[in-house]
């Protein structure tokens, strides 16, 4: 006589659904704070303005500039990033 096993089904583990964070409404006024409290408010559209450029041509010369430190660069994609912003707001 043949004998048969019957196992218990495993069950499947269920996915779980990644849902992206949004971004909270006031991370440009906790930007702007923390550049008041390190005193840097304003300090690109300056060096902007030496070189005799608009923020936003300072800040893609920058960016695509390999001498440029990782810092300026920062600086500079976060000046393009706010010009975006004001632009749709418009």
């Amino acid at each position: 006589m043949l004998r048969r096993s019957f196992k218990k089904p495993v069950p499947k583990k269920e996915k779980k659904i990644l849902i992206p964070k949004i971004p909270k409404a006031n991370f440009i006024q906790k930007a702007v704070s923390k550049m008041k409290a390190k005193g840097t408010l304003g300090k690109f559209s300056r060096e902007a303005k030496k070189e005799g450029e608009s923020t936003l041509e300072h800040a893609k010369e920058i960016k695509n500039s390999p001498a440029s430190s990782p810092k300026l660069k920062k600086e500079a994609q976060f000046a393009i990033n706010m010009s975006k912003l004001r632009k749709k707001k418009k």
